[in-house]
């Protein structure tokens, strides 16, 4: 029985012995707080990565004053709308304030129309395009649209142009030639310098010619929810003058 209890009391010495911590080292000590507090720390700084990036994007953001849609069967090149935008803000006014006047250009490659895309890429760009302008009628982004004949005559008929004046066509209209200006009846489009590396080698008369049958329209407010809306009424009227300027060629600021 005492070899018993001794047995015992050397296992329970042993256990003591086994479980007893020694003091941690510094270098330990900061393994442990990392092992514990590394998925904290990495929370924090994924956090003020993105406050920062959102900061950064408020203050560099560009918000423009006008959008003015292209609708073209493929798309354009992102460098030569650039450039068209670029020449087309000297026509416009700083309507946000910002000290700048910027006009952005939502381009929508809308397909042929000719129901005969073999190609099924072609046929999903054609859909997502006219999505997207779907997107772009319910924002009122576009007031301006710029367009391929052939979109022009795909979307004559679907209540989106109104007369080049800014009234709403009756219902059955069929007075198309006076729903759109020519790209080159537009001083400010007909004149602009046209550049883009998407058309490497292309001379701007060139790129000119590619654009010059172009149909320059507005879209319709009159009759619709839009026309009760003061906001959206102030920038479609200011976007009538941009287009007034631009078919005259007349410069309101040249920053």
């Amino acid at each position: 029985s005492m070899a018993r209890e001794h047995l015992l009391l050397g296992e329970s010495e042993e256990t003591i012995h086994v479980t007893e911590e020694k003091p941690l080292s510094k270098k330990e000590k900061r393994k442990n707080w990392w092992y514990y507090h590394k998925i904290h720390l990495l929370v924090g700084f994924v956090v003020i990565l993105i406050g920062g990036y959102f900061v950064y994007d408020m203050a560099t953001k560009v918000y423009p004053d006008y959008t003015i849609a292209v609708l073209s069967e493929d798309e354009c090149g992102g460098d030569l709308l650039e450039c068209v935008a670029d020449e087309l803000s000297d026509y416009g006014v700083d309507r946000n304030g910002d000290g700048q006047v910027v006009v952005s250009i939502a381009n929508y490659a809308l397909g042929s129309g000719d129901g005969n895309a073999d190609d099924a890429q072609t046929a999903q760009v054609a859909q997502a395009g006219m999505a997207k302008l779907a997107g772009d009628t319910t924002t009122f982004d576009s007031v301006i649209y710029i367009s391929a004949p052939s979109c022009f005559e795909r979307l004559k008929n679907e209540s989106l142009y109104a007369y080049i004046d800014g009234t709403t066509p009756e219902e059955g209209a069929t007075d198309y030639e006076n729903m759109y200006v020519l790209w080159s009846d537009c001083k400010g489009l007909a004149d602009a310098n046209l550049t883009s590396t998407w058309y490497e080698g292309v001379s701007s008369e060139d790129l000119q010619k590619l654009f010059s049958d172009y149909h320059v329209s507005l879209r319709i407010i009159e009759g619709t929810h839009f026309a009760d809306d003061q906001g959206k009424v102030d920038y479609y009227n200011d976007c009538m003058e941009l287009l007034e300027n631009i078919r005259t060629g007349t410069k309101t600021n040249q920053d």
